[in-house]
């Protein structure tokens, strides 16, 4: 049986939802990445920052007040 790793990959080349690396995130325990730095969408006026999650993918995403 091959790792997640690998098998994300191959499920990432065929358009497939991937695995989850670790089961906590179905309980809201995620492993976030850091903020990223602040953007400006295009045709928008609002910054704007987003994080992963390393184990599911989950996008969080945030404005900012300027």
């Amino acid at each position: 049986m091959a790792d997640i790793e690998q098998e994300n990959t191959f499920r990432a080349l065929k358009d497939e939802p991937l695995l989850m690396k670790s089961n906590l995130c179905r309980f809201g325990w995620h492993q976030w990445q850091q903020w990223s730095k602040p953007y400006i969408p295009k045709g928008s006026s609002i910054n704007i920052q987003h994080r992963y999650c390393d184990s599911c993918g989950t996008v969080k995403i945030k404005q900012l007040k300027v």
